[in-house]
């Protein structure tokens, strides 16, 4: 995957940001951005709390303890790249 620079991923959360607005409220949509990227996050350290006791699932440790590491527009890009068909 290629990670993309902060000004490009800027440029992508403002345009999604946009997508979200709704009748001109940016402040709200981008508030509603950033509660869900923090939700986001916050469910990425529970399922890494509930999954480092559990031994059989490396694959989905690991890939969440990157995840962890990273910061909020970069897991945004990561989902979005996901998301695509």
């Amino acid at each position: 995957m290629i990670t993309t620079s902060n000004n490009n991923l800027s440029i992508l959360r403002d345009k999604f940001v946009q997508k979200l607005m709704l009748n001109g409220k940016k402040a709200v949509a981008t508030n509603l951005f950033e509660e869900s990227l923090e939700i986001l996050r916050s469910k990425i350290q529970k399922e890494l709390l509930l999954l480092k006791g559990k031994t059989k699932s490396k694959k989905n440790t690991s890939f969440l303890e990157s995840l962890e590491s990273k910061k909020k527009l970069e897991i945004f890009e990561i989902a979005l790249n996901r998301a695509k068909p």
